[in-house]
């Protein structure tokens, strides 16, 4: 229930799933 914490999650998965194509 934590929209906050949720943000967070979701721009931190953003930022691998990012790193990630970039590595690639």
């Amino acid at each position: 229930m934590n929209h906050r914490g949720r943000t967070l999650t979701t721009l931190m998965v953003n930022q691998s799933e990012m790193c990630r194509l970039l590595v690639i």
